[in-house]
């Protein structure tokens, strides 16, 4: 692959940056974001791999995303995974388009691969200038990856104790709870399994052979993975998912390829490169080559084509509401930024270094950095009360609030043992990344105008602002109750108890058994909003009430060595619980789902006591140091 730094004069040019400003391309068309052809893209794999699927038009009034095929694995419940011939076709012929030659070639001269090149070196040069803490703090934290080896006693007893069998069910049960998780109105929970399923192409693309790979030894468990969702979902949004999913991750091998490249470099050539193409990355140019990095446009089409949101979408599943409000827009890119959160160590220290947080902080300090989590909290509050006219606030700010729980709890991402390392580290990390003083509680964001998250410069489109009990109280129950609970008696209740459980909060200093006894009290206000479901789902919903103690106590507050529990367990617990709950009719089910989104969603956020922000935050005070 011919990269734009091995023939400076003829491509370093800044012509991209130039289409960037002009056009602002639409992020959910890869024709658009890397000026690709879509005949150069059809020649890539053979046209039946897609096309062949049933598609029901629009009119048809049908989802865009359907069932071809009843799938055979159960999660949670198989011994092994389901695979079948079609299945095993497609994935050969997904992953040699992923590693072909013909894919480098089609990215060659993108903007997406310039931008990429960029970002490297941005970050590569920009690091030479921060102080020792950032390297302390990366040796502090647990090393990201391997997780399978901490999920496997959770499978032990369902697989009969075979952890070859085990391992592809943990990576599409992984891929598949972002969706289960995130997308709570979709109708069939095998949707959101098979979505899953087909993402588990991009995460093979990113993970094997990687740093951080979660312990896989070869390419079989994710073709195994992957089996399903490639031969069991049709229509026209599943069919340009797939496609995307390739290209997604056929991209990320070309940025892997920049990567390895630019590492050979030194920081004076680098500095060149920068300089040759007018400056760092800008916020723009990052997340449109960060959509196609994170492949948000599949993960996002496959789902949103799907009964419960299609109504909201064209019929490729794209969501029209992201053109048309900057609010709907930050909330769904939510799921890029809570990522860039847990991930900012270990990308500044095991990884590329491919993080809005991380560029925001080498490149525009503390400023750039401090309230970046209160951001994404503020984005969700604001998407719930934005009256443009657009559709699609609510669901999208379900997805963030979704999307935060997910980053939060995922044994993947390490949040709250990255935490506990920090603070048990020398003074200065321990001071920096502890929660704040109760007088530091109250200070929240909100966000300025515009559908990112900072200016060309590198300057916070947020501003902080003081926050009473009572504006805080609005926000819990607003995300707690759906709009279309109108029972005064059940929002009386639920004002009463997230004003006793916020009151708390806001009082108690840093006693952390005072604070771990709080768990009650959001148990209690998530018994007020579903109270009407009490009767005849006593069983989950007790489950659920005891998941939300279990998260107050072990991820937000943190326990320390006081009990047993484990990010594995927790998480595993909390995938089934929340799968169960669509099992239940469709109205009951979602309602149980938002109710829970959104007291664990205010914990989180709303406490005092964010974890996102203990990690953003501290960051950002070392910065100003």
């Amino acid at each position: 692959m011919l990269l734009p730094i091995d023939n400076p004069k003829d491509n370093l040019s800044t012509d991209f940056r130039e289409y960037i400003i002009k056009f602002e391309p639409d992020v959910w068309s890869i024709q658009a974001c890397g000026k690709i052809d879509e005949n150069d893209v059809g020649g890539l794999y053979l046209p039946s791999f897609v096309k062949g699927r049933n598609n029901p038009g629009p009119g048809n009034d049908e989802p865009y995303t359907q069932i071809r095929s009843t799938p055979g694995y159960l999660p949670y419940e198989s011994a092994r995974i389901a695979t079948n011939e079609t299945g095993w076709e497609r994935s050969r012929l997904a992953l040699n388009a992923v590693f072909s030659e013909d894919m480098l070639k089609l990215f060659e001269s993108s903007p997406l691969t310039k931008i990429a090149l960029l970002t490297s070196a941005t970050v590569i040069v920009e690091k030479t200038k921060v102080g020792e803490w950032l390297k302390e703090a990366g040796t502090a934290i647990p090393r990201k990856g391997d997780e399978i080896k901490r999920l496997w006693p959770a499978y032990q007893i369902q697989c009969s104790g075979n952890l070859e069998a085990a391992i592809p069910m943990m990576l599409r049960d992984f891929s598949a709870s972002s969706y289960v998780w995130v997308f709570i109105r979709i109708r069939d929970v095998r949707i959101h399994d098979l979505g899953g399923s087909m993402m588990c192409l991009t995460i093979a693309s990113d993970y094997y052979r990687a740093s951080d790979d979660p312990g896989t030894s070869d390419m079989k468990p994710y073709m195994e993975a992957m089996n399903e969702g490639l031969s069991c979902l049709e229509g026209p949004a599943a069919s340009v998912a797939t496609r995307d999913a390739i290209l997604c991750s056929g991209f990320i091998q070309v940025r892997d390829a920049v990567n390895r490249r630019i590492a050979g470099m030194s920081p004076g050539e680098l500095q060149d490169i920068i300089s040759a193409y007018g400056g760092v990355v800008t916020p723009r140019e990052f997340i449109t080559m960060r959509w196609w990095d994170a492949a948000m446009s599949p993960y996002y089409r496959s789902a949103m084509g799907s009964d419960g949101y299609y109504h909201l979408t064209e019929s490729s599943g794209v969501f029209k509401g992201t053109k048309k409000c900057g609010k709907i827009r930050r909330a769904i890119d939510s799921s890029i930024r809570y990522n860039e959160i847990v991930d900012l160590l270990p990308d500044a220290t095991q990884g590329d270094g491919t993080n809005e947080l991380l560029i925001a902080m080498l490149v525009g300090g503390h400023e750039a950095t401090s309230g970046y989590a209160g951001a994404l909290s503020a984005i969700i509050d604001e998407a719930l009360t934005c009256d443009c006219g657009a559709e699609g606030h609510v669901e999208a700010a379900e997805i963030a609030m979704g999307s935060c729980l997910w980053f939060a709890l995922v044994p993947r991402y390490n949040l709250r043992s990255q935490l506990n390392n920090l603070v048990k580290g020398n003074p200065t990390l321990m001071n920096a990344f502890a929660f704040g003083k109760p007088g530091e509680r109250h200070i929240m964001c909100k966000t300025l105008p515009g559908d990112i998250l900072h200016t060309d410069g590198w300057k916070p489109l947020w501003t902080k602002t003081f926050v009473d009990i009572p504006e805080l109280v609005q926000r819990v129950v607003r995300r707690t109750l759906p709009e279309e609970v109108r029972d005064e008696e059940v929002h009386l209740l639920c004002n009463h108890m997230a004003t006793t459980v916020l009151i708390a909060c806001f009082a108690i200093d840093d006693d952390l058994e005072q604070l771990r006894e709080l768990w009650s009290k959001w148990c209690d206000l998530f018994d007020a909003a579903v109270s009407k479901f009490m009767q005849e789902n006593s069983p989950l919903l007790f489950s659920l009430r005891n998941l939300i103690g279990r998260i107050w106590i072990h991820t937000i507050i943190g326990t320390g060595e006081v009990c047993s529990d484990t990010s594995e367990s927790l998480f595993v617990d909390i995938d089934k619980a929340l799968r169960e709950t669509y099992q239940l009719s469709y109205e009951n089910g979602r309602a149980i789902r938002r109710a829970f989104h959104g007291v664990v969603s205010s914990a989180i956020e709303l406490s005092g006591f964010n974890p996102y922000a203990c990690l953003a935050d501290g960051a950002a005070h070392l910065c100003r140091k």
